[in-house]
């Protein structure tokens, strides 16, 4: 099985616009993740799949010139970026992951794949493995396993949904599914802290700020720090985490148990 890491990368963010190549301790953001993902060794390639949208050039042009691995598809058909992606690199599984993920462990994802091809046989192909199912790990750890086979399917079976619903998963890839867990076989991978309750994901200047104050404790003497190092500095500076605790999530897929758990938290409704 040829397993490799997509990640998903675009300028335009209406709430932080242009923030994967925000300047981050001396790097673009994006260059940041892609190092720590390079660092995940059981996936054999690193693609970055962005748009075709001209202001996506930018990515591309700095992706080539690192000799980074990039793939250019549907800017809002983010389902099909990834299927295309998939057949231009002979990939039949990938780890998706977006760009709004400063801190993404490439040790937690390796963990994944470890379960996933692990447990993966003839006799039981596994289609997802995910650590979003049952969230314990903080907001912008984000990753998702994914065979093609699962990605051909979500887009065949839900060709006939509602328009809203249809493009839901366009653009979130797995609402279909979290939705529909019984028709597929899928793995939950969590961990007995919870710590879903820290945003450490990249949508808004205050997530930034946090990310900064973050990097540039930590960056100087450890460039591959870790979960656990950031929960040590976190304990150490407790006001950090309160720098974007109040931002209300505007992007990606929640599930019901999220929302609640959102509502709580923020006192809103969502």
């Amino acid at each position: 099985m040829k397993i490799g890491t997509l990640l998903l990368a675009r300028m335009g963010s209406t709430r932080l616009p242009g923030k994967v190549m925000l300047d981050l301790h001396g790097k673009p953001v994006l260059e940041h993740i892609i190092n720590r993902l390079q660092k995940v060794t059981l996936s054999s390639k690193l693609v970055v799949a962005t748009t075709t949208n001209p202001k996506d050039d930018l990515i591309e042009n700095f992706c080539k010139s690192k000799g980074f691995l990039v793939f250019r598809g549907s800017e809002n058909n983010v389902l099909d970026r990834c299927i295309k992606a998939c057949d231009a690199y002979s990939l039949d599984c990938i780890v998706r992951v977006g760009a709004d993920t400063p801190f993404i462990d490439w040790k937690v994802i390796d963990s994944m794949l470890d379960l996933f091809l692990s447990t993966y046989s003839a006799e039981n192909k596994i289609e997802y493995l995910s650590n979003s199912l049952q969230r314990s790990y903080p907001l912008g750890l984000d990753a998702d396993i994914m065979t093609r086979n699962s990605l051909l399917r979500i887009d065949h079976e839900t060709k006939n949904f509602s328009k809203e619903e249809r493009k839901k998963n366009e653009i979130n890839v797995i609402p279909y599914i979290h939705e529909n867990l019984d028709k597929f076989n899928t793995i939950s991978f969590h961990q007995n802290f919870d710590y879903s309750n820290l945003r450490w994901t990249l949508d808004t200047t205050q997530d930034f700020e946090l990310t900064q104050k973050i990097y540039n404790y930590l960056f100087p003497f450890k460039p591959d720090f870790l979960m656990n190092d950031i929960l040590e500095v976190l304990e150490k500076n407790k006001e950090w985490s309160l720098i974007n605790s109040n931002v209300i999530p505007r992007s990606g897929y929640w599930t019901k148990v999220e929302k609640n758990k959102l509502r709580k938290k923020l006192d809103i409704n969502l």
